[in-house]
């Protein structure tokens, strides 16, 4: 009988305690899960307590962060709106979050009306190579669908000029067309919509 017990307490204890593993570590990504859908709620809520905010696209990034564009129209002038970028991890500090200025323009010519675009800024130099960049430019285009704009356009500055290579590939990648002046001092981006 006492050999039964052993036998059978050798032969199940490794399964009960690998069955506890993983009730441990469901237990864990239950209460991760709970966490962040709780945080994910207080950030919307932050994001939405000024009446100017509006949520205008949502991706997660190469670090399966997820990220939400928040369009920031400036009460006083509605041609000039800023997209910024919000994640849990970086929600509440204004000064650091990845932003794009852009500027709206209702061009009219003799083909009729051309509505469009420009990129006036982009800042994200803290948050490079996650897929912030694409994630935003993605964000500009429904935007600029929703306000029915014909195009996207920007322009390179010199003072970028060291880093040519990489936003020439990051637009490319993105659908713009990428132009450069003779010497390769500034150039122009592109998007047809």
């Amino acid at each position: 009988m006492k050999l039964k017990a052993l036998l059978r307490e050798l032969l199940f204890n490794n399964e009960f305690d690998q069955m506890n593993l993983k009730l441990i570590q469901v237990n864990r990504q239950i209460q991760m899960l709970e966490r962040t859908q709780h945080n994910t709620e207080q950030m919307i809520a932050y994001i939405m307590e000024d009446y100017h905010n509006q949520i205008v696209y949502c991706a997660s990034n190469k670090c399966y962060e997820k990220i939400y564009v928040v369009k920031r129209s400036f009460q006083y002038n509605s041609e000039n709106f800023d997209l910024f970028l919000y994640c849990i991890s970086y929600s509440f500090c204004l000064n650091m979050l990845p932003v794009v200025h852009c500027s709206y323009y209702n061009h009219y010519s003799f083909e009729g009306n051309n509505p469009y675009i420009r990129i006036d800024d982009i800042l994200m130099r803290e948050h490079l190579n996650k897929g912030n960049g694409t994630i935003a430019l993605n964000g500009l285009k429904a935007v600029a669908q929703h306000m029915n704009a014909k195009r996207i356009c920007g322009s390179l500055s010199s003072v970028d000029k060291e880093r040519f290579d990489m936003l020439e590939h990051f637009y490319s990648k993105c659908g713009f067309k990428v132009t450069f002046n003779e010497n390769r001092t500034s150039g122009h981006i592109e998007l047809l919509l």
